[in-house]
């Protein structure tokens, strides 16, 4: 195995580094950027396909396609089985399937394949190189998600989806597994495709890259479109099991040889993404122009891929990315002290060993509810965080730091109206208590006015009106200040790469919800970006399948490494999907976005005061997720 040294550029633009994973960093210089990598030799692959090709292969059944990489052999399918509904016994679930939809014989389909091994809880994930192993893989089959909490909120979208990843089973040690769906023709064919990495959101807490990001309907849009891709969906640890850290915790790693990670969600991902790096061109996919792209705790890790110090994609799609500050050192080691505390019988100073001996013998099922009010949170890492200082309430979204030069190009973007997926609280509360709430936001009574009259809210104001204004207010502070800071940091020209801002506007035509009709609300875009059935088939209303025909076209153009409208340095403008309205507009023509806030965010004290409006949200979230949504 050599080491090779050589800037990225030449890197991403030779075929002679074709199969080359980046694994001892980056050096930073004036103007340039040196990456230090190890290469490791191109395997053959074999493809059979119906038992034509390897010898040995020809009790392959008609929906099948089989990949040998040395030793090992992956059997995925060309068109998705008939499947029979999962069944829930005492509490768990069984028969875990592949998508309930027929698409097309055209698309391969390669699903659970793992990329890491998890050698015990809390430790750092092990990559697994396939060349290496042998045996066989069954990728017909989604696989198992991390343990987590029952996200009774997600039901409420359950409409736009063929089948909820809240069915699947479970397990805190198979859950780190990627799926793959490719052009048939480049399985078959030498043609390397450039690939989309989806990295699901779920607060850190929940969800999975299982079926609800189904990526055969995006790749059969790309081939429709004459610009093929390959898409690959990733799982990772979340909750405490990914994102606990702790002295006792670091020091356990160094003991092992481990680096010592303070967010091994993190860096499960960052491992996926290089065996993706690594693999990816044995199912026709190009290694070295990787688009990684996540919605909500999905665009934050993307957001913070790109504040990492190694180069794992070329460019990022960043949806509905929030504003929350890293923990600091202190305060994820109160989080761990507080867990030793609830869910142990030990004292705060027992031995670290004891600590965490009595942490790893509770059940899954024990440590979830200690995880109630505690959402997980992404700490401050200085063994992954490129630059970053360790400062109290530190965002990602820091204007004066550059992005890395190997990030060639970056969409970021939010929906119009992100936290009606939350309002359920203001929907039932009195117009009184809504408008205290709105002026109780901010302990300086006079900006608390300004407020008020950014949002058209008065003591007059209607119960719908007051909710809206609370919907919009509540949205700038978690999702719009980052989303225009990103777009604003890397239109800088000695920044960062180009960049392309949006705006989700197309509002659900047919949720059964009254809070969330009629609101395009937050995740409600990600069925549009993945071309799903429940908006882009004949059977749906006409805005819906403009929408979702836009929106597919522009992540497939983007993953090609097109420019998918005018950048956003040009004329600072938005582009707002939104049916046969979808279209440029510029900030003048929008009644949100910074024409609404900026100027009450122009310095940092008053900031800091419209931020506290998050408390607001914090508040409806924690009530929105004690309801029931399966109805």
């Amino acid at each position: 195995m050599a080491t090779i040294s050589t800037d990225i550029d030449t890197l991403q633009g030779s075929n002679e580094y074709n199969d080359v994973i980046i694994t001892r960093g980056i050096e930073r210089k004036e103007n340039e950027v040196k990456i230090n990598v190890e290469s490791v030799p191109v395997t053959p692959i074999s493809v059979s396909v119906n038992g034509n090709g390897t010898k040995g292969v020809s009790e392959l059944e008609s929906n099948q396609i089989e990949i040998q990489i040395n030793n090992l052999k992956i059997t995925g399918f060309k068109a998705n089985p008939s499947v029979t509904p999962n069944k829930v016994i005492n509490g768990d679930t069984t028969a875990t399937t592949a998508p309930t939809t027929t698409v097309s014989t055209t698309v391969a389909s390669f699903l659970n394949i793992p990329y890491a091994r998890i050698p015990a809880r809390f430790r750092q994930s092990i990559p697994i190189d396939p060349r290496k192993e042998s045996g066989s893989i069954d990728a017909t089959k989604y696989g198992t998600r991390c343990p987590q909490p029952v996200d009774v909120l997600h039901d409420a979208t359950k409409h736009l989806y063929p089948r909820m990843g809240t069915l699947d089973r479970q397990s805190e040690f198979e859950c780190l597994n990627l799926n793959i769906y490719a052009p048939l023709d480049a399985i078959e064919g030498e043609k390397r495709l450039p690939v989309l990495v989806w990295i699901h959101g779920g607060a850190f807490t929940y969800g999975d890259g299982g079926c609800e990001s189904d990526g055969n309907y995006l790749v059969r849009r790309s081939v429709a479109l004459g610009k093929p891709i390959v898409v690959v969906s990733l799982s990772y640890r979340l909750g405490y099991f990914g994102f606990l850290t702790s002295k006792e915790l670091k020091e356990e790693a160094r003991a092992f040889g481990e680096v010592g990670f303070s967010n091994q969600g993190l860096y499960d991902q960052r491992l996926g993404l290089q065996w993706i790096q690594q693999n990816i061109h044995f199912f026709g996919g190009d290694g070295w122009r990787v688009t990684a792209a996540g919605e909500s705790a999905g665009a934050y890790s993307v957001f913070a891929h790109l504040r990492s110090n190694i180069p794992v994609f070329q460019q990022a799609f960043i949806l509905s990315c929030p504003s929350v500050a890293l923990q600091t050192r202190e305060q994820a080691q109160e989080t761990f002290d507080r867990l030793i505390a609830q869910g142990t019988s030990l004292s705060s100073s027992a031995p670290a060993g004891e600590k965490l001996s009595a942490l790893r013998s509770l059940l899954p099922k024990d440590l979830e509810p200690l995880l109630q009010g505690h959402p997980a949170r992404v700490s401050w890492d200085e063994e992954f965080f490129l630059d970053l200082p360790d400062s109290g309430d530190h965002q990602l979204d820091d204007t004066q730091r550059p992005f890395p030069s190997w990030a060639k190009l970056i969409v970021v973007g939010m929906t119009k109206e992100e936290n009606a997926l939350f309002s359920s609280q203001w929907h039932e509360l009195p117009a009184e208590q809504l408008l205290q709430a709105f002026k109780s936001a901010c302990p300086d009574p006079s900006f608390a006015r300004e407020i008020l009259d950014a949002y058209s809210i008065s003591d007059s104001s209607s119960h719908a009106e007051l909710v809206a204004g609370l919907i919009d207010y509540t949205t700038d502070c978690l999702f719009a200040q980052t989303t225009y800071s990103i777009a604003n940091t890397a239109t800088s020209p000695q920044y960062g790469p180009q960049t392309f801002l949006y705006s989700f506007d197309q509002i659900d035509l047919v949720s059964t919800y009254d809070a969330f009709k009629n609101q395009a609300y937050h995740s409600s875009d990600i069925a549009f970006l993945f071309h799903l059935p429940a908006v882009a088939s004949e059977s749906v209303p006409a805005e819906f399948r403009a929408t979702a025909d836009a929106y597919s076209k522009a992540c497939v153009d983007v993953v090609n490494g097109e420019q998918p409208w005018e950048a956003y340095s040009i004329g600072k403008r938005c582009m707002s999907f939104d049916g046969n309205k979808t279209r440029l507009v510029t900030q003048e023509e929008r009644d949100c976005g910074f024409k609404r806030w900026g100027k009450l965010v122009d310095t940092p004290e008053r900031k800091d005061m419209f931020m506290k409006g998050r408390d607001l949200l914090y508040a409806a979230m924690k009530y929105a997720m004690t309801l029931d949504y399966s109805k």
